[in-house]
């Protein structure tokens, strides 16, 4: 369930609307980034103004090294300056109805932090990276605490200090089929991945699953930093894969100890979800970038593996 539950918050994290909202499709905003663009000068009230954009070959400024780094542009940054400019004519105004915030291009209008758009969503993605590769390292290391020994179906813990408890060992045991599905032969065989003396036989399968997680939170924060063409399209594509590899995993794990002839429906089911999310991702970046069809995809996926 947590997995499935991580899924969902990446999921929520890369929504937004295809149709242009309410901010940046009014009159004022439009006017506004003309403006901006033309003179550097982001102006919605009469007799204020700000020149500070990122507009050097028009006010002559040095760009930030935030706004350098993370590659705003003039156009971008006049459409931020005149966005919070916008929100605040709203609130002077004291209309009714206007006290209500509004969404531009699909987003909240957050208060950019270092150049990042939404730095608290950056900072969550991060915390999320941090999460699996520490996982990953904590496999890692209980794989090699165990003593190497031709693997019979059971753990041990190895002499040396062993960063994992008990308990681990119980769970990656009862996790395990017998010796006779992994070990073939005889008992005098051990199991080997990667090179390594690891007696695990998930530990590969586990790997590759985290490393897909790994990169799935990078890319959001990447987008979640700046959301550009790239950053959003490597975003969306990350977020598919995590949810095939859900799948992949769910019915590896199953397949993989059963009987040959049941072994056999797992892999062509695996090859089926790759070839399913293959033809999804072709249509997303080279048909037509979707974003209502994407996310009725993804929920029906998240579904399956809820259902694995």
């Amino acid at each position: 369930m947590r997995g499935i539950f991580l899924i969902s918050l990446l999921l929520t994290a890369i929504y937004r609307r295809v149709q242009g909202s309410e901010g940046d499709t009014s009159p004022a905003f439009h006017s506004c980034t003309w403006r901006c663009q033309h003179t550097g000068c982001a102006q919605v009230r009469e007799n204020i103004e700000i020149c500070g954009t990122a507009c050097p070959h028009i006010n002559q400024l040095p760009i930030p090294t935030a706004l350098r780094l993370t590659r705003w542009s003039c156009e971008d940054d006049c459409r931020y300056h005149c966005m919070h400019e916008l929100e605040d004519a709203r609130r002077a105004q004291g209309v009714p109805n206007q006290h209500r915030v509004i969404k531009y291009f699909g987003k909240w209008p957050f208060q950019r932090v270092l150049g990042a758009q939404e730095f608290m969503s950056v900072l969550l993605s991060l915390g999320n990276m941090l999460a699996h590769i520490h996982a990953c390292l904590a496999l890692i290391s209980c794989c090699s605490s165990i003593t190497q020994k031709p693997y019979t179906g059971h753990f041990k813990m190895g002499r040396s200090k062993s960063p994992c408890t008990e308990e681990v060992f119980s769970s990656m045991n009862a996790a395990t089929p017998s010796a006779d599905a992994i070990v073939s032969g005889s008992n005098t065989k051990s199991v080997r991945l990667g090179g390594v003396g690891l007696h695990y036989p998930y530990l590969g399968l586990w790997l590759m699953y985290s490393g897909i997680h790994v990169n799935a939170w990078l890319w959001s924060a990447a987008f979640h930093v700046r959301d550009t063409r790239l950053t959003e399209r490597l975003d969306y594509c990350s977020a598919n894969v995590v949810v095939a590899a859900s799948l992949v995993c769910a019915l590896l794990r199953a397949a993989l100890p059963a009987p040959k002839q049941y072994r056999a429906l797992g892999i062509m089911a695996v090859g089926l979800v790759l070839a399913v999310t293959g033809w999804h991702l072709r249509y997303m970046l080279y048909i037509k970038f979707d974003y209502g069809w994407n996310m009725r995809y993804l929920r029906g996926q998240v579904n399956q593996s809820i259902h694995e």
